[in-house]
């Protein structure tokens, strides 16, 4: 009976390891930016993302972080006009999540604008925004401000770090945690069975 003690303890604490690493996988949707004259004409495009984890250290709680591509942005013009390109207009990214499952969150929303005379483009990002899932769990994703020529494309990398983690074991988690009490009950069964009463003894 210790040993299954033992066992159901150990258990207990590969589930509680396991919580603390959560797999980010997903990519850029609904990106929304100016088309059309007057201001800077803007393509982009996503770049899918993951999977990589994410884990908060058992005895301080300290988040991870991760930096990563998520989006491809630029210009098919070639100058920039003082007029038209110069003012800043709005740009909005949503995030779609294969894992984990259940993300919830606000679109990132940012302004994209020329800089006149060096002929550049500029995206400009708000704070981070948060994503929840599971039970209690979350992470934040800040897009990073970048520059691109004209005509020219660049990267935006997010870093994705974790603010908590979810209090639901993940699928390998359970399946680990079943075929482990599914092993401590037939080894009860086994010495339940193994034990004969007194009067077969006599």
């Amino acid at each position: 009976m210790k040993h299954l003690l033992l066992s159901a303890a150990a258990l207990l604490s590969l589930s509680t390891a396991s919580q603390a690493t959560t797999t980010i996988e997903g990519g850029a949707t609904d990106v929304t930016f100016n088309t059309t004259d007057p201001g800077l004409v803007i393509t982009a495009n996503p770049i899918p993302f993951g999977p990589f984890n994410l884990d908060l250290d058992p005895g301080t709680l300290t988040p991870s972080s991760f930096t990563t591509n998520v989006l491809s942005i630029g210009t098919d013009e070639t100058t920039i006009n003082l007029f038209e390109d110069t003012n800043s207009l709005p740009i909005s990214v949503g995030f779609s999540f294969t894992n984990p499952f259940g993300t919830t969150g606000d679109p990132i929303t940012g302004e994209t604008f020329g800089v006149w005379l060096i002929d550049i483009g500029v995206v400009r990002w708000d704070g981070p925004a948060t994503f929840n899932f599971g039970n209690g769990g979350a992470f934040s994703l800040a897009l990073n401000d970048t520059f691109f020529g004209t005509p020219g494309t660049t990267n935006v990398s997010g870093t994705f770090a974790l603010i908590s983690e979810s209090a639901v074991p993940e699928p390998g988690t359970w399946a680990m945690m079943l075929m482990g009490f599914g092993a401590a009950g037939f080894a009860m069964r086994r010495r339940r069975s193994s034990v004969r009463p007194l009067a077969q003894i006599a």
